[in-house]
């Protein structure tokens, strides 16, 4: 992820402002704005397939599943999760405030911000009950799961089903890798 040179840090309104103006993604934390790299196949693949057994799953639902051209606003910070639940919200909204489930599909180069940055920013999100990290490289995908006195992580491999609670889903993790070519496939 490369950082856009600018001297001074972007407020809320300038990031926004700039971030309307752009063809490419930016995220904008702590006043920094990223540039967002382009996806592999692999990425691709297993996002698409998340993303259809999700919108199947909750296609009679008041929810509503977003990929990454939706940004989420957490205080300050605007990131561009690869998936996003929330319910309904204003047709004109520029970014999504509360989402229910969140899930990222972690590249070598991005699985060290997915499992920490974004780990802390997403669960800090009240209205969040999930937070998946699917992994391309191996079968391998976590989930953050709120409960009352904290948070709960499982991890689930090859010949597993991923529990997404909150909406009532159980999602073979074959079905979420489908014929993405990922190395212990």
């Amino acid at each position: 992820m490369s950082k856009v040179e600018r001297q001074q840090r972007y407020s809320v309104e300038e990031y926004l402002a700039f971030e309307d103006n752009q063809e490419s993604r930016h995220e904008g934390v702590g006043g920094v704005v990223y540039e967002l790299p382009g996806a592999s196949v692999v990425h691709s693949t297993i996002k698409d397939n998340v993303l259809d057994a999700f919108r199947r799953h909750l296609r009679a639902s008041a929810l509503r599943v977003y990929s990454t051209a939706m940004k989420l606003r957490v205080g300050d910070a605007f990131y561009y999760p690869d998936i996003v639940i929330s319910a309904h919200g204003n047709p004109g909204a520029r970014y999504l405030v509360e989402p229910l489930v969140i899930a990222e599909i972690a590249s070598v180069c991005s699985e060290q911000r997915d499992m920490l940055e974004k780990a802390v920013a997403y669960r800090g999100l009240p209205s969040v009950r999930e937070y998946a990290i699917v992994f391309d490289r191996e079968m391998r995908v976590v989930v953050f799961r709120r409960r009352l006195d904290g948070w709960e992580e499982e991890v689930y491999g090859r010949n597993e089903v991923v529990r997404f609670e909150s909406i009532g889903l159980a999602l073979p993790v074959h079905v979420i890798y489908g014929e993405a070519p990922v190395m212990d496939a």
